[in-house]
């Protein structure tokens, strides 16, 4: 159970930073557009 629970932390916490990155790549590509 406590495995489980790791293992979800974990995974939601890769899908944020992925957002993360994301996020971040496209305001790059917004800010050197100009």
């Amino acid at each position: 159970m406590a495995i489980m629970k790791l293992y979800l932390k974990f995974v939601l916490e890769i899908v944020w930073f992925k957002r993360l990155v994301i996020k971040a790549n496209f305001l790059v590509s917004i800010s050197t557009r100009d």
